[in-house]
């Protein structure tokens, strides 16, 4: 199978499971998730077919330094929940005492690392929306589409869910460069 077909062939998949409607998440659980999920399979698939800097120029990517940022990522994880935690004093506490996470912390170099900072803020009771790190502060999508995905749920779940796209993109970057599996994600409240 030649490259264009290929990438026309992942395109009508992608399509084909946006048009299935509401449908749980086989890897996130939320019928709410399940365009992060499909936009994540988009993204790995295309990425396995076409280079980066193709892949970004098609859908309108700027994004630069992803495969040597994993420190920056869990100095970000770091503050957040050090933010979080700081305005909220049970979660002080709980930080700094609990035997659960207390020891996940590197106060020393201000990190906290990619798959204990998931399991911190899902047993926290976070939804995805809030939890996912937006770790490629810089990626810019164009609109058109971001808002072309499907909403279900309550009106406030919709308005989240338009970052459905973004979110799937920058969860696909985590799997494509630092083998971060979708299903580290899955479990989250929504």
């Amino acid at each position: 199978m030649d490259k264009e077909t290929e990438i026309n062939k992942i395109f009508d998949e992608f399509e084909n499971k946006l048009n299935q409607g509401i449908e749980c998440s086989e890897s996130l659980g939320s019928c709410q998730y399940k365009s992060i999920e499909d936009t994540h399979f988009l993204v790995t698939s295309l990425l396995r077919v076409m280079n980066l800097k193709d892949f970004e120029k098609a859908f309108g990517i700027t994004y630069s330094g992803i495969a040597t940022q994993m420190k920056e990522i869990e100095r970000d994880c770091y503050e957040i929940l050090i933010h979080e935690f700081s305005i909220n004093s049970d979660h002080e506490v709980l930080m700094k005492n609990d035997p659960d996470y207390k020891d996940k912390f590197d106060h020393k170099n201000k990190r906290l690392k990619l798959l204990d900072y998931i399991e911190i803020t899902r047993d926290q009771a976070w939804d995805l929306w809030s939890a996912y790190l937006g770790p490629l502060w810089s990626l810019e999508i164009t609109t058109e589409i971001k808002d072309s995905l499907p909403t279900f749920g309550p009106i406030l779940n919709m308005e989240v869910q338009s970052d459905n796209f973004i979110i799937g993109v920058q969860l696909a970057y985590l799997t494509h460069f630092f083998n971060i599996p979708l299903s580290a994600w899955g479990g989250y409240d929504t």
